[in-house]
């Protein structure tokens, strides 16, 4: 990322000059595309983060309720007869079995409140392990080859120096020539210049076929990673909401006993 940087702000300076250091119209699309995918990726990536943290934090406040409610159903005083409970709402039954319904209810809502906060966890789980580390991953790959990008724009300019400095060496040595001086030391730094420029001429066309090739390979992860990360997330989250209406159903009984209306009556509304 610090590379990517690094050339993000030499870029600019050699604006001027971009035409002639992206003379390959593949690598000036590339490089297009990229900044296009990291502009929709980036904004996805941090709603998903800021969807996990916000899970995260329903589900511990949610056990934190959960549990301050069966402390509260625990300390309660219930009469003797609130060990035998039956199922009948017949509303002529003492108060103090009522109210031992209702705190047994209280109970029974606080384990599906802890149920259900952790099933928000093991979404919040899912959805970061899943996808936000598969938005990251990938965004962290666009990135590097972002940078190789720059790096590779900086050969281009490492091999044109080094043929400039080439051409230098070549019109020094003419000029000796002419004036007959002698060639030794002259001969030697084109020798040295030449093998410069095809160690620049070697890193630059390295680059960029490493380039291309990561190129390809990132597309194709990118097709098949991004989208089985999002089906695994959506389905779990269905999976996740068809057992918090579970854990609700299941909690329906107990609302029914302490309803001032028969469960026939609740059911029908």
């Amino acid at each position: 990322v610090a590379a990517a940087g690094g050339g993000a702000s030499g870029s600019s300076s050699a604006s001027g000059s971009k035409a002639e250091e992206e003379s390959d119209p593949w690598f000036e699309e590339l490089y297009c595309r990229l900044q296009q995918q990291e502009s929709s990726l980036r904004p996805w990536h941090a709603a998903a983060s800021r969807l996990a943290t916000k899970r995260r934090d329903y589900a511990r406040q949610a056990h934190q309720l959960a549990a301050s409610m069966a402390r509260a159903a625990a300390i309660a005083e219930f009469p003797a007869e609130a060990a035998a409970l039956s199922g009948s709402s017949d509303s002529s039954e003492p108060d103090g079995c009522h109210s031992a319904r209702l705190m047994v209810a209280f109970g029974r809502l606080a384990e599906t409140e802890d149920r259900i906060a952790s099933l928000q966890a093991a979404q919040a789980e899912c959805e970061f392990a899943e996808l936000c580390e598969q938005l990251r991953h990938h965004l962290a790959m666009l990135e590097s080859l972002r940078s190789a990008c720059h790096e590779r724009r900086r050969l281009r300019r490492c091999q044109a120096d080094a043929e400039a400095g080439l051409s230098r060496r070549r019109e020094e040595r003419v000029k000796l020539e002419r004036a007959g001086r002698d060639l030794t030391l002259c001969e030697t730094q084109i020798a040295e210049a030449e093998a410069a420029v095809d160690r620049c001429r070697s890193d630059f066309e390295s680059a960029s076929a490493a380039i291309k090739s990561e190129s390809d390979r990132i597309d194709l992860l990118r097709g098949f990673e991004l989208r089985s990360a999002l089906l695994c997330s959506m389905e779990h989250q269905l999976l996740q909401q068809q057992q918090v209406a579970d854990a609700w159903q299941q909690f329906l009984p107990e609302a029914h006993k302490i309803s001032p209306n028969s469960p026939g009556e609740v059911e029908n509304n």
